[in-house]
């Protein structure tokens, strides 16, 4: 709040201005998302999710079931670990320097399954890596069964404020899909992009 010394009264600063614009922009984006989830989601027959970092984690902000049966348990709301996770490399990937140098120095890296990386060079190299494709890959890092693939959604100013990933209890990695899936999921969240401002032709990933 800021006061206004000639009239004594209480006006919202720019501060709380810009604050009250971020979380109309993050409720845009959710519901911004929703439709092209839906299309994924039909199109690879698997789980999606959309999900925002929050400090050292990840929390899933949405979710579009897989049409399939079988599917993957996850609530929106939860936590995950960023280290571990499509969606939480596609984040940390495209973080600025300073930020991810931050996260990199706090989190623990919690082994969760046998393929868990648990060495912070090696996840440095893997953000790199992830930075220069455009994608992240989880393979069976989190979840035994499960592999994932995710991609970066940005900002009208090219700032990266969430990501979106396929998930699913059948091979995707290494497989003569990966190239599909992979298209798939950078075409969405490069749809989703645009529709929040940023501009990059998304045709280009057709």
């Amino acid at each position: 709040m800021e006061k206004d010394e000639k009239t004594g009264e209480f006006s919202l600063g720019m501060a709380a201005f810009e604050i009250g614009n971020v979380y109309l922009r993050q409720m845009d984006f959710v519901q911004i998302s929703k439709p092209f989830m839906a299309d994924l989601a039909l199109k690879v027959q698997e789980t999606v999710h959309l999900a925002v970092l929050s400090d050292t984690e990840i929390v899933y902000v949405d979710k579009n079931d897989s049409p399939r049966s079988l599917g993957v348990m996850s609530k929106i709301g939860q936590r995950a670990p960023v280290h571990c996770t499509a969606l939480g490399k596609a984040l940390l990937a495209f973080q600025p320097e300073k930020e991810l140098s931050r996260i990199i120095n706090e989190i623990r890296l919690k082994p969760y399954t046998r393929n868990t990386i648990t060495s912070k060079n090696k996840l440095i190299k893997e953000l790199r890596e992830t930075r220069k494709r455009g994608y992240a890959l989880d393979q069976r890092e989190y979840e035994e069964d499960v592999e994932c693939i995710g991609a970066p959604i940005k900002d009208h100013l090219g700032n990266v404020i969430a990501a979106l990933s396929i998930s699913g209890p059948q091979r995707k990695i290494n497989t003569s899909h990966e190239k599909l899936f992979i298209r798939q999921v950078m075409k969405a969240a490069a749809l989703i992009s645009s529709k929040m401002g940023y501009m990059e032709n998304p045709q280009s990933l057709l």
